[in-house]
């Protein structure tokens, strides 16, 4: 499945958001863990959930990150990991974390080349950034949902059912599996 929302749409570059089924670029990115994160080292482990957001401190990224935090042990059950993603540097990033106890990687894209390679760089305000969207990849690197909420001013009360929606697909998921062992 593959969803779309378009209210205020940020100035994407030219790239097109990946899709299901597409190859998931691995990166190594700089991480508020104090190591850089690779795609690759978690996802043999399970499925993860790579979300970008614009901005760190913004009253929307602020709520989405929350809620990845408050639904986190519904994902970590199921043997996913979450992964967030923006451009912004990783003094902001650490700050943003602690400031909302977030329990998860942040990650570093200050040059937005893993935006880009995604499809999912933008610009906002004369500004380098990320578009608001999730993708679940699965143990092979693919991506199995993408959800993208071009809105950068994405409604918070959206957020919540988006959170929910990306726990039930990585439940599917994990249930197409075959079992390691």
């Amino acid at each position: 499945m593959y969803w779309a929302r378009v209210a205020r749409a940020v100035d994407p570059m030219t790239t097109t958001p990946l899709k299901k089924g597409d190859l998931a670029p691995d990166f190594a990115l700089e991480s508020t863990l104090g190591h850089p994160v690779r795609l690759k080292d978690y996802r043999e482990k399970g499925p993860v959930v790579v979300y970008f957001y614009p901005k760190a401190g913004t009253s929307v990224c602020t709520a989405e990150a929350c809620s990845f935090r408050d639904h986190l042990p519904e994902f970590t059950g199921r043997g996913a990991t979450v992964l967030g993603i923006s451009t912004d540097d990783l003094p902001a990033l650490q700050k943003f974390q602690a400031d909302n106890h977030l329990n998860f990687p942040l990650l570093s894209d200050r040059d937005g080349k893993v935006a880009e390679a995604y499809g999912v760089r933008a610009t906002m305000k004369g500004q380098t950034v990320a578009q608001r969207v999730t993708y679940l990849v699965d143990r092979e690197g693919r991506i199995e949902e993408a959800q993208v909420l071009w809105d950068v001013g994405t409604p918070i009360s959206d957020l919540p059912s988006h959170t929910q929606g990306v726990v039930d697909h990585v439940g599917k998921l994990v249930h197409q599996l075959p079992r390691k062992g």
